[in-house]
């Protein structure tokens, strides 16, 4: 096997630093998915959490709608002896209203929170990804470049 030249050894070089980089760029980049995907997995527990609030709060609504309405039914001498008890019912179905809005609230607060980490998990693996791939790109291509140009001339026939 006849020895290798400079200009194909350089080639070979930037060849394996290319590879050896774009590899980095990839661990680098799996490890800071990682991150990404805990904070999307925690937004999508959260959007599962609002749904079910949103579907209780639903559920409370159309009881205390049903209990509204149902007021006008009951007899003027019931409803005075038992007025306490009515306005209680009302005032707890209020409140439980009241506490799932509340809730309903801190869950989209912690949504927002969790696409803004998500999004700053990401340009930060972006951050720390990009410089490697591009660098190991860059030596790739460099490689094949040197590689081209330092092969053997052909003679005319």
């Amino acid at each position: 096997m006849a020895p290798m030249r400079p200009v194909r050894l350089a080639a070979l070089a930037l060849a394996l630093a290319g590879a050896g980089l774009l590899a980095w760029a990839a661990l680098v980049w799996s490890r800071g998915d990682q991150t990404v995907e805990q904070w999307r997995a925690r937004q999508t527990e959260k959007e599962t959490e609002l749904r079910s609030t949103w579907a209780e709060l639903h559920a409370v609504n159309l009881r205390y709608q049903a209990f509204q309405r149902s007021i006008p039914a009951v007899p003027d001498s019931i409803r005075a002896t038992s007025g306490v008890q009515l306005r209680e019912q009302e005032r707890s179905y209020e409140k439980a209203i009241r506490k799932l809005e509340f809730t309903e609230r801190d869950i989209k607060l912690e949504i927002t929170n969790c696409e803004r980490k998500q999004a700053r998990a990401t340009a930060e693996r972006n951050a720390r990804t990009l410089p490697f791939a591009a660098t190991g790109a860059g030596a790739s291509v460099c490689a094949a470049v040197i590689a081209i140009l330092a092969r053997p001339r052909r003679e005319a026939a």
